[in-house]
C-alpha cells in the first residue's frame, strides 16, 4: 500500500491513506505463525503401506489418489525436498550416471545434489 501511495497521475495521488494503518494504531499482531505440523512415524508408515500394498490391490477402495500423486508424495518423503523443488525437477536435472537429482533454483540460490536411492 505504501508503494502504491507514492503513485501520482497529473500531480494527484491515487491513494491518499493506507487503510492498514489502523492495524498499527490498534497494535494488531499481523505476524504469521510458523507452521509446525509434521508427519509422525505412524502417518509415514501408513503412506508407505498404502504405496507398496494397498494402491495396486484390485480390491482397494478408490480414493481419488492418482499414481502421479503417490509418486510425488514418495519423492518428497524419500528426498526431503521442498514442494516447489520437487515440482521443478526436469529430466535434464537427473544425472543417471551418478544417480543424482540436481535441484536448481533453491532457496539459498545454489544447486543442490540429492542422491537417488534404490526406492
Amino acid at each position: 500500500m505504501n508503494f502504491a501511495m507514492a503513485d501520482e497521475i497529473a500531480g494527484d495521488r491515487l491513494i491518499s491513506d493506507n487503510p492498514c494503518d489502523v492495524l498499527k494504531q490498534k497494535r494488531y499482531d499481523r505476524s504469521i505463525r510458523k507452521r509446525e505440523a509434521y508427519l509422525d512415524e505412524d502417518m509415514i508408515s501408513s503412506l508407505f503401506h498404502y504405496f507398496y500394498s494397498v494402491y495396486d490391490h484390485p480390491q482397494a477402495p478408490k480414493s481419488g489418489v492418482t499414481r502421479q500423486g503417490i509418486n510425488y508424495v514418495m519423492l518428497l518423503l524419500l528426498t526431503g525436498l521442498r514442494k516447489t523443488e520437487a515440482l521443478g525437477i526436469a529430466w535434464s536435472d537427473i544425472d543417471w550416471q551418478r544417480n543424482l537429482f540436481i535441484i536448481r533454483n533453491t532457496k539459498n540460490g545454489e544447486d543442490h545434489y540429492v542422491p537417488i536411492s534404490d526406492t
